[in-house]
């Protein structure tokens, strides 16, 4: 992939790989060795987001890997929030039913609410895994909406 991707940019791989750059945009060898790395490291990034220490530990020197590392580490702590407030919701509605028993409207409405926020909070959890994974199948660096800027892994 890296060789023909580099003379598309105008200079070969040989080339780009021992550094040459111009002001014509040429490749540089910083580049062609960040591309190799997210090749060979994909199935790491893609690993990262079910479970995070596995490339921290299969690939700690690859840029790539603890990437999706960090990312994949916040999307396992965002699946521990979001578990953890579907079990409060729960006792919510518990509650609720309990203390809003003669109040209907109220009672029919804050149940509602407390309903619909557990789905929507698991199911924004499972979209950005979904798209972390695809990140790194396609070899990209690119942050997750909202969460993405967060380094917890350096």
């Amino acid at each position: 992939w890296v060789e023909s991707w580099a003379p598309a940019a105008g200079v070969s791989a040989a080339g780009a790989a021992g550094g040459a750059s111009s002001a014509s945009g040429a490749v540089t060898a910083e580049e062609i060795a960040e591309v190799q790395d997210a090749e060979q490291h994909k199935a790491m990034g893609i690993l990262a987001y079910i479970f995070f220490l596995i490339p921290l530990v299969a690939a700690p020197k690859s840029a790539f890997a603890r990437y999706h590392a960090n990312q994949g580490l916040i999307v396992f702590i965002l699946w521990w929030v979001a578990i953890v407030m579907v079990a409060v919701l729960e006792v919510l509605i518990w509650l609720n039913g309990w203390l809003l028993a003669n109040i209907l409207v109220l009672e029919v409405f804050f149940s509602c609410i407390f309903h619909l926020l557990g789905p929507v909070l698991l199911i924004g959890c499972a979209a950005l895994t979904l798209m972390g994974i695809v990140n790194a199948a396609n070899g990209e660096k690119k942050p997750l909406p909202v969460v993405g800027t967060w380094r917890l892994i350096k």
